[in-house]
């Protein structure tokens, strides 16, 4: 029989774990993760993120993604800082990455870019939120083609596929990539499982 001793013993000693469980952060294992709408709140802290760690250490910092996508704006401040800091980024695409999501993982450092085996890519056209007068509507779909043609571009200077097969891919529709294909397509450079470690 197991003695009163013994037994606090293991209660202390659980405590314990769930404490330090408790106390990990993972700023201090230096990675970010990315959940839900990009919006310019979440790009400022994530911007904040990548330039304190890239100040603290030069080492790699692990970008954890999982978002529909969201502001463009917001999103190309972090693309501009990812590019900016000295630090790769390993980018980790779980769940699902998608329109503006999609543009951050294959912005990650070359060969540290990793989606997971069963996560999702989404790619589409900007969608122009055009309203108010006729001429003010055609200033803002002027400057959303605009944009639409730079994040394009980044697509194709980012993955193994052609600029053209890019605006063919987005064109009036979502374009969904599983795993498989994001890897075939450049888009990723591995594919996690159960058996891999990034």
């Amino acid at each position: 029989m197991e003695s009163k001793q013994s037994k606090n013993k293991k209660k202390n000693n659980k405590k314990r774990r769930e404490k330090d469980f408790r106390s990990i952060d993972l700023l201090d294992n230096r990675i970010i993760y990315l959940d839900g709408e990009i919006t310019e709140e979440s790009a400022k802290r994530t911007i904040e993120t990548l330039l304190k760690l890239d100040i603290i250490n030069h080492k790699d910092i692990k970008m954890y993604i999982n978002s529909e996508g969201g502001s463009v704006n917001a999103g190309l401040a972090i693309v501009d800082t990812m590019n900016s800091i000295k630090s790769d980024i390993a980018t980790i695409g779980i769940g699902r990455c998608a329109s503006m999501a999609a543009i951050l993982l294959i912005n990650g450092t070359k060969g540290k870019r990793c989606l997971g085996e069963h996560s999702e890519i989404m790619i589409h056209e900007v969608t122009s939120g055009t309203y108010g007068k006729v001429s003010e509507q055609h200033d803002k779909l002027k400057h959303s083609t605009f944009v639409n043609h730079k994040l394009q571009r980044i697509i194709a200077s980012k993955t193994n596929m052609s600029l053209k097969d890019v605006q063919k891919d987005t064109k009036k529709k979502d374009t969904w990539i599983n795993s498989k294909n994001a890897l075939k397509y450049g888009f990723v450079d591995k594919v996690l499982s159960c058996e891999k470690k990034i």
